[in-house]
């Protein structure tokens, strides 16, 4: 709630995990906004995708595999971002990608 999303925002998530604040982001977003999820384990990213398909969510949001903590976030977000959230063991590596991204 303190991320203040609204219809039309981008959300980038890392930290996947089963999928359920990406599935909240999702909805507060809708219909015009998109949440870009990350999650490092290939296998968890795989079943969080399956899940959106099922539930009707996968326009609204798009899962990738990668590191944020080691990598960052992608460069094509650079400035767009409405909203950054970590969920990772060590958030603190993720801050200074994560502020490039924010609008």
């Amino acid at each position: 709630m303190y991320l203040e999303d609204v219809p039309g925002c981008l959300v980038l998530e890392s930290g996947t995990g089963s999928g359920s604040l990406t599935t909240s982001l999702a909805r507060a977003v809708a219909p015009t906004g998109h949440v870009h999820t990350f999650d490092f384990h290939e296998q968890r990213a795989g079943s969080a995708r399956d899940d959106f398909e099922r539930t009707g969510l996968s326009s609204l949001i798009s899962v990738r595999v990668r590191d944020i903590q080691g990598g960052g976030f992608p460069n094509e977000f650079a400035g767009l971002a409405d909203a950054v959230f970590l969920d990772l063991p060590q958030p603190w590596l993720a801050i200074p990608s994560a502020e490039k991204m924010l609008k």
